[in-house]
């Protein structure tokens, strides 16, 4: 624009951001909330032109935002559920692990067992992904407990043994 000294305001979803007047903008750190439309008007005795709108949209990566339980306890057979709750702009992509290896085909943001078995003992984490990186939970350690076996006669199909000697047979 011709027409002497310019000046600046700058402008966020189209309301003028105060005190900033220079040929520039300078933003950060940036929130998630920080995404808008920027422009600026400029203007001297020729005239007023504004340049933009410039579209920003700030990504928050992947974050825990809860951990798993530390330790969950159960008893053989019942059935159990861990679930991710992540934060950040996404998509997201999961997957479940136990004992430091993938599980396969686990890959959403809940894992359930409906019935458990001893192989389902050990240490669970989830790795959540998303284009700007991953983050792996902290451990959750799930434990079976075993039921306890009914005491049982262990002499209840006894039999005798006939040796050359003499008989041999126990009671209990």
């Amino acid at each position: 624009i011709g027409g002497g000294e310019l000046s600046f305001q700058w402008l966020r979803n189209g309301t003028q951001l105060a005190g900033n007047t220079q040929p520039f903008l300078i933003l950060g750190p940036f929130k998630a909330g920080d995404s808008a439309e920027y422009s600026v008007v400029a203007t001297n005795l020729a005239g007023r032109i504004t340049n933009g709108p410039a579209r920003v949209r700030v990504h928050s990566p992947v974050a825990i935002r809860s951990q798993l339980p530390p330790l969950t306890t159960l008893n053989f057979g019942q059935g159990f559920s861990f679930t991710a709750d992540v934060d950040g702009s996404g998509p997201f992509q999961f997957q479940w692990r136990l004992n430091g290896q993938d599980i396969p085909g686990a890959v959403s943001p809940a894992y359930s067992i409906p019935s458990s078995t001893l192989q389902h003992a050990g240490v669970y984490t989830v790795v959540a992904m998303d284009a700007f990186g991953a983050v792996t939970s902290d451990p959750a350690r799930l434990q079976i407990r075993i039921p306890p076996q009914p005491a049982g006669d262990m002499f209840a199909q006894r039999i005798s043994l006939t040796g050359s000697a003499s008989p041999v047979s126990g009671t209990n």
